[in-house]
């Protein structure tokens, strides 16, 4: 008896042949476009090895076992990640694909492989559950990837699509653009129901990242598994924070770091989609996406209307942020007229922090940018070109209706504020799977924390 690998699982396609970069007998192929294949780049992932063809048309082993030429070290028999390398060889490499490596001829050069497990597409096979969603710490994504990993699916056609996304495929679920399926597209199967829910919560965070001004004003995003949560915080003297020279054998001046007193304030807050199956069923997918996106925009406003309030009153610390006035003796100017020095002088204040981002109110963004000192030719430019405001003292300049009238907040957004999450974007699956729509409730749960209270100050205009 002889050792033989010759038709386990074999599994051959017939592609396009691209005229640039035509693969040949042997050699190793990536998809190029719908139906085309060429030779794969060096370093790059392959999707199969060419087993024959032309100048127009190859037969492309995507599965099964197959033999090919390599290069540089002899790969280890065993799982092992093999690219494309040069001459239509491959290597061993840390960032190619998975394959279990079966034989190794060093004298000729050749390596027998068998990509691991099977190279049939797993994401056809798994059984959709409303269970898939409550499984602790762990999103319906998270679980779909856990079952059926991306990697597995560099060089081929589906690369580039997450776990979700290859679902939606599976059940010709067109969830974007002109050609978008109706909502009842979802309910076809009772496995396919089981994608509404996070495709609810998919288009409300895809709203929520469109308005996002969070990342602008916070240091850091911490995530919890919990409702309580206690940050930490640093309040050095002046003296403290001097960096005095050390003497051979003298102490090494401290920086205690200690836990805040009291818990941080976790606010839900969400929307409740109210409406019938019967009023949505025929609509496209692409349109409700929109009122979905809405609902994530005010969650966010909300959000943010939590951050500035925590910036101005505190986190429950005792840590309000400092308020100036236009008009008063520090920042002197006329009460109720804003102007650049005023500006000048409140900028003044942040050190030894950057005032490197400015919330400001709908009414005070009119005032300064009336500032002749703001009316730069290349600000106009600047803001034709990337959609954004330039300024003389190089801080971001945010505009907010979040903020009440004539209100301005400076801040070092290294150093001011951190988001607590306990919870990402919740949706009441069982009433969406069950199509229950009458009232499920979409919500979001997170909390902001003080980290350093001089890095965030605000200007009262009038």
């Amino acid at each position: 008896m002889n050792v033989s690998f010759d038709g386990i699982g074999s599994q051959v396609m017939t592609f396009v042949n691209n005229a640039d970069a035509p693969a040949a007998v042997g050699v190793p192929v990536a998809m190029l476009g719908s139906g085309e294949v060429r030779a794969a780049a060096t370093d790059s992932v392959f999707m199969g090895v060419c087993a024959a063809g032309d100048k127009d048309y190859v037969a492309v082993q995507t599965a099964g076992v197959v033999t090919c030429c390599y290069t540089g070290t002899a790969p280890a028999v065993g799982y092992g990640k093999l690219a494309a390398a040069a001459d239509g060889t491959v290597a061993a490499k840390s960032t190619g694909r998975e394959y279990l490596i079966l034989a190794v001829d060093t004298a000729a050069g050749t390596v027998t492989v068998r990509r691991k497990g099977t190279m049939a597409y797993k994401f056809n096979d798994i059984r959709l559950e409303k269970g898939m969603y409550s499984i602790p710490g762990k999103s319906f994504t998270q679980v779909l990837e856990g079952m059926d990993p991306s990697e597995n699916y560099k060089g081929t056609s589906l690369e580039g699509l997450d776990a979700y996304q290859r679902q939606l495929k599976r059940f010709d679920i067109h969830a974007r653009g002109v050609g978008s399926d109706a909502v009842e597209k979802f309910f076809r199967s009772t496995e396919s129901a089981v994608l509404f829910p996070e495709y609810v919560a998919r288009s409300v965070k895809q709203g929520m990242e469109e308005t996002n001004l969070l990342p602008h004003i916070t240091a850091s995003t911490t995530l919890i598994d919990g409702l309580d949560y206690r940050s930490i915080y640093s309040s050095p003297s002046d003296e403290e924070k001097k960096l005095h020279r050390v003497e051979e054998g003298a102490a090494i001046p401290q920086t205690e770091v200690r836990a805040r007193e009291n818990l941080v304030r976790l606010h839900k807050r969400g929307r409740m989609l109210v409406a019938s199956y019967e009023a949505i069923r025929y609509q496209r997918l692409d349109l409700f996406s929109v009122m979905l996106r809405q609902i994530g925009s005010q969650i966010m406003r909300m959000h943010l209307d939590d951050a500035i309030n925590v910036i101005t009153k505190g986190d429950g610390n005792g840590n309000p942020a400092k308020t100036y006035t236009v008009g008063d003796s520090v920042i002197g100017g006329t009460a109720g007229t804003l102007d650049y020095a005023a500006l000048l002088k409140f900028w003044n204040q942040f050190d030894p922090y950057t005032m490197n981002t400015l919330l400001v109110s709908p009414d005070a963004m009119l005032a300064l940018l009336q500032c002749k000192e703001f009316q730069n030719p290349l600000t106009g430019l600047n803001f034709q070109g990337t959609g954004e405001l330039s300024n003389p003292l190089g801080a971001k300049l945010i505009k907010t209706s979040a903020l009440g009238t004539g209100t301005m907040i400076g801040l070092d957004k290294n150093y001011a504020l951190e988001m607590v999450m306990a919870s990402d974007v919740v949706v009441e699956y069982d009433r969406l799977i069950d199509r229950q729509l009458e009232r499920a409730a979409i919500t979001s749960t997170s909390g902001f924390a003080k980290l350093y209270t001089d890095a965030s100050k605000v200007l009262k205009v009038q």
